[in-house]
């Protein structure tokens, strides 16, 4: 989404992938469903700031669902990314 050297620009980017995630909605059966979550601020002095979100009702098919925006601070510069991917709770995992 971003790739540059400008922590601010960088960012613009995060804040902006965030935004338009929240104001996805998509249609699972007959409901309408959209992205929550808790924004993380980024700052520079960070290597990596990710906000997590997640659909607004859970449903068998997206009940492990998450979208993730980062920012992430590499040796070439900032990198803004969104991964999209089912992934179960840590606590399911590993027991």
């Amino acid at each position: 989404m971003y790739e540059g050297e400008d922590f601010k620009d960088a960012s613009k980017a995060y804040r902006a992938a965030i935004k338009n995630l929240k104001q996805t909605k998509f249609t699972v059966g007959v409901r309408k469903l959209s992205f929550a979550g808790e924004v993380v601020n980024p700052t520079e002095n960070l290597r990596f700031t990710t906000s997590i979100f997640e659909p607004t009702e859970s449903t068998d098919l997206y009940k492990n669902f998450k979208a993730e925006v980062e920012m992430l601070n590499s040796m070439e510069g900032w990198i803004v990314r969104l991964n999209l991917h089912s992934r179960k709770p840590d606590t399911d995992r590993y027991q």
